[in-house]
């Protein structure tokens, strides 16, 4: 399912997207707010990151989306719509990355 604005295209994370996520991370100033600036790892994204999200897809709909620019298909970050890891509320977060 792919779904999105008139810039941009989202669709949900796929193993295969673990190179996109990676690079992302690796960017200093994408993770000067979430790590201090350390990349996340390529392990932790394959082994933890995109399954969690196909988890909650499957679970309770929600989950990371992959965002590409609809003019030139390029990979500019990601939404995710989540359960709360720290919080017994029934509500959802959004976090991104850009």
């Amino acid at each position: 399912m792919d779904i999105g604005t008139p810039r941009l295209r989202l669709r949900p994370v796929a193993p295969a997207d673990v190179a996109l996520l990676g690079g992302l991370d690796s960017d200093r100033e994408v993770m000067r707010f979430v790590s201090g600036g350390a990349p996340t790892p390529d392990s932790a994204i394959a082994d933890w990151v995109i399954p969690r999200s196909q988890s909650q897809f499957r679970e309770h709909g929600t989950g990371l989306w992959v965002a590409f620019d609809r003019r030139t298909g390029r990979f500019v970050g990601w939404v995710w719509l989540r359960l709360p890891r720290h919080s017994a509320l029934p509500e959802l977060e959004l976090s991104y990355r850009l």
